[in-house]
């Protein structure tokens, strides 16, 4: 009896093997449509560099010196195309403005000066010079321009997610970029820290991390990273989708020099564009 089991056993495993690898196939559509939530996110991603130029000068000889350095990387997104060309950017404020930079520092002797320079890194490792035009230390964003940079916009949510969605996360963690795979990282939307005043997710972060966009299941913008909570390093803050959303907002206002919500600058870009170009200011 056992022998004839184990014989139609054998003759039922590829019909099983075929059932299963059938299954599988069906697998790759949920994860292609996924592919295309992100494909255009993917693009938009960029890593921010930030370098300090240092330039040191002798007061009796007169003879200056200048040397660049990297002083710390974070990440970003494409939040808009700019009217007079290139796109606008997001990161974190300290990521712009990092807390223990000075500008001058004198002695006796020498004179110090001391410069920040901004660039982004495409996952295609195309590199691109950025201008920091917005910061809001409070909320811990920033607004940046590049002048010659073109990718894909990542529009703000509509709404705010809630409390146990999952979200999704590009970033360049410890400053890793792998040529055409930046990081992709999920989590979960856990609510807002009313302590904090932040928007509380759960997901795996790191140096380098800070200034990503954070999105729901749509590819759209719901936060930015901020920091993590050093006790549980899965724990990180975000600005709130309200605070994110305002600050992108009142940026696009003053920049575009336009009235038009970030709505319209988001959903109709182009469009509005020509509209801008054609005030008088």
């Amino acid at each position: 009896m056992s022998n004839k089991f184990f014989k139609i056993a054998l003759l039922a495993l590829p019909l099983l093997l075929t059932l299963s690898c059938s299954c599988g196939h069906l697998i790759p559509s949920a994860g292609g449509e996924e592919s295309n939530i992100l494909a255009s996110p993917r693009k938009s991603f960029l890593m921010i560099d930030v370098g300090v130029v240092r330039r040191v000068c002798n007061k009796e000889t007169k003879v200056c010196e200048a040397s660049t350095a990297s002083l710390i990387s974070g990440s970003g997104f494409v939040v808009a195309e700019a009217a007079g060309g290139g796109s606008y950017v997001i990161t974190a404020a300290h990521i712009c403005k990092p807390p223990a930079f000075r500008e001058r520092r004198e002695t006796n002797t020498e004179i110090t000066q001391y410069r920040l320079e901004v660039s982004a890194m495409t996952k295609e490792m195309m590199k691109f010079s950025l201008k920091v035009i917005e910061i809001d230390t409070k909320s811990d964003l920033c607004m940046l321009h590049g002048a010659d940079l073109i990718r894909p916009v990542i529009k703000i949510a509509d709404q705010q997610m809630v409390p146990g969605e999952r979200t999704l996360n590009i970033a360049a963690p410890r400053g890793v970029l792998h040529g055409e795979a930046p990081i992709i990282i999920d989590g979960i939307y856990n609510g807002v820290s009313k302590g904090a005043q932040k928007a509380l997710y759960t997901m795996l972060v790191a140096g380098g991390s800070s200034g990503s966009v954070i999105m729901n299941n749509k590819g759209e913008a719901v936060g930015v990273v901020s920091m993590m909570d050093m006790r549980f390093p899965y724990i990180v803050y975000s600005p709130t989708h309200e605070v994110l959303r305002k600050f992108v907002d009142r940026a696009l206002f003053w920049h575009a020099k336009s009235a038009i919500g970030v709505d319209r600058a988001q959903h109709g870009i182009s469009s509005m564009w020509k509209r801008i170009k054609n005030l008088d200011f």
